[in-house]
């Protein structure tokens, strides 16, 4: 299993959307298999106190 870091979207940083990205492969299947999705947090950090 390979795990890439996280990026960042394109665009302004302090608004930009975090993908997290999984490639699996396997050394008895021929194609990988790759799984993007998209980073929703639960809540917008430092916005309470």
């Amino acid at each position: 299993m390979v795990t890439g870091a996280d990026v960042a979207v394109v665009g302004d940083a302090q608004v930009a959307l975090d993908v997290i990205r999984h490639v699996t492969t396997s050394p008895f299947v021929r194609d990988a298999f790759e799984y993007v999705a998209l980073f929703v947090p639960t809540f917008v950090p430092l916005s309470f106190h």
